[in-house]
């Protein structure tokens, strides 16, 4: 909780050694905060003692601070043994009672698996890896959409070719299972929609991530789409195969999946020719925003500044450090906004990126609006919530916490 004139001082501690280093996520709302780790750890068989790699997910609460398994959960730990000898957890993320985590094995040409689990019992919900075919779809990252639903990010590789990419929109903990093109060892999964994305240039493999908002923590059963606030932002990072530490940056509105249910149902749309494929051109250019960044500025605060419709960007224009609070709500973009003030700015007019990560120029026209943030040079990073944007001043360790409120 952040400090208010109500509150005495106090001095919170800290979680112990052996978590304070894991990737975390964390739902302020459910009051915890999720670590992941890949670990060499006991087997259970009674019959022999020997190790084995080991995936643990550790609950923990944000209130108590310390390392008490969460009220909610059954167990201090959730271990899933059989882990692929060197890989490695990606972003780790949570939605009410699900938690769940990308396993990448370390080889670019390969694929890595997704794995989620319901946080409160214990149990293993889903396990998804690649099928063991030619071509065949790689996992790269997923996101939450819901508690009952994800979006995957994965390229559909030839042999060593990568062919094309996209976001691929799932639903889970459903009676029927439809998981092509994916081979499912745990939980039932129905695919839903393929957005498919911009081609790539030739010769581009890159690092990508997907990340929204975290998620309401109620889920109604049986509803997999409600949540508090469906509207959303999702963002798509790709770290270029280039020397000047360049991102990527696809901001992507979840009214897409809206728009994309109501094409895959009308009369228009060939089912036969393509069973759940919406191509980027009627899709990209309404409903995302393409930016360039500089990767330095995502290399050390985690999760990325993003609540809702809105999301911090850091770059550098003009060789200095700028910042900008984005508001990507579309319906209030409908109207033009007259705030007077020479750092606030409506942008409705499309963007071109030229060719690089992309074998085209790729034209996007979610509006938005971008507010500058006073001093950005002064801060490492930035949180945001609901109410207000956090400035990071000072690093290793944060030395202040500025509070902006909206």
């Amino acid at each position: 909780m952040l400090p208010t004139r109500a509150t005495e001082a106090a001095e919170y501690g800290s979680m112990t050694d052996l978590l304070s280093y894991w990737p975390f996520c964390m739902d302020p709302a459910a009051d915890v905060v999720m670590f992941v780790e890949i670990e060499d750890e006991m087997t259970p068989d009674d019959r022999e003692e020997s190790m084995e790699i080991c995936l643990m997910f550790a609950p923990r609460s944000l209130s108590s601070n310390d390392d008490d398994p969460h009220r909610l959960c059954e167990t201090d730990f959730i271990k899933l043994f059989g882990v692929d000898y060197g890989g490695g957890p990606l972003g780790p993320q949570i939605a009410g009672d699900m938690a769940g985590v990308t396993i990448a094995d370390g080889d670019e040409q390969d694929s890595g698996y997704l794995v989620i689990y319901n946080w409160h019992t214990g149990e293993l919900v889903v396990r998804m890896a690649r099928l063991d075919s030619n071509p065949s779809w790689l996992i790269r990252d997923f996101t939450f959409l819901s508690p009952r639903s994800f979006v995957l990010y994965a390229m559909l590789w030839n042999g060593r070719t990568p062919v094309e990419h996209a976001l691929l929109l799932f639903t889970f903990c459903d009676e029927s299972s439809d998981g092509k093109p994916w081979t499912i060892t745990t939980g039932s999964v129905k695919h839903i929609v393929t957005l498919l994305l911009p081609d790539l240039a030739e010769g581009q493999n890159p690092n990508c991530s997907i990340e929204t908002t975290p998620c309401a923590s109620y889920q109604p059963l049986g509803v997999p789409f409600k949540v508090e606030d469906p509207s959303r932002i999702l963002v798509y990072d790709a770290y270029t195969d280039t020397d000047d530490l360049e991102i990527v940056r696809m901001v992507v509105h979840t009214d897409v999946f809206v728009h994309a249910k109501n094409l895959l149902s009308s009369a228009r749309f060939d089912a036969t020719a393509h069973p759940r494929r919406i191509p980027w051109d009627a899709w990209g250019p309404e409903y995302a925003r393409l930016f360039t960044t500089n990767a330095h500025y995502y290399s050390y605060v985690l999760p990325r500044p993003i609540h809702g419709e809105r999301m911090v960007m850091q770059m550098t224009e003009a060789g200095r450090h700028t910042a900008y609070l984005m508001d990507f709500n579309r319906r209030a973009h409908r109207r033009q906004i007259s705030s007077g003030l020479d750092d606030t700015a409506l942008i409705t007019e499309p963007s071109i990126l030229p060719p690089s990560l992309f074998a085209n120029p790729v034209t996007t026209s979610l509006p938005y609006t971008a507010v500058r943030i006073p001093g950005a040079d002064l801060y490492t990073g930035f949180l945001l919530d609901e109410q207000r944007l956090i400035g990071l001043k000072g690093s290793r360790p944060v030395q202040e916490l500025h509070v902006l409120v909206f």
